[in-house]
């Protein structure tokens, strides 16, 4: 069928994906998918990609905050669709990091 992929590639992929998900609950790994500055909806929305599963959004946004991975990116605002007023944008403070408990 069309779309198909050859040899074991589809379960390679398949692997892949059950990896980034495990891993993306308790690692900043999801975030290296998105651009250096990005929104924290945009986190969030990542986050629930590779998880694969709806994030209660003050939950996400206070372990987010709890876990001190961002900083804010000074003098700079985003405006986006869903938002009346620009919107914060934010970047990683450090390269990975694995955290103890899932986001």
């Amino acid at each position: 069928a069309a779309g198909e992929l050859p040899f074991d590639h589809a379960d390679i992929v398949r692997a892949a994906r059950e990896r980034l998900r495990g891993k993306g609950a308790y690692s900043t790994i999801p975030a290296r998918l998105l651009p250096d500055i990005f929104t924290m909806s945009e986190l969030q929305a990542i986050y629930e990609t590779v998880m694969g599963e709806k994030l209660d959004q003050s939950a996400f946004r206070r372990k987010i905050n709890d876990l001190n991975l961002l900083e804010e990116v000074e003098g700079e605002k985003r405006q986006t669709e869903r938002a009346r007023r620009p919107t914060t944008l934010y970047r990683l403070k450090a390269p990975l990091a694995i955290f103890d408990r899932r986001i």
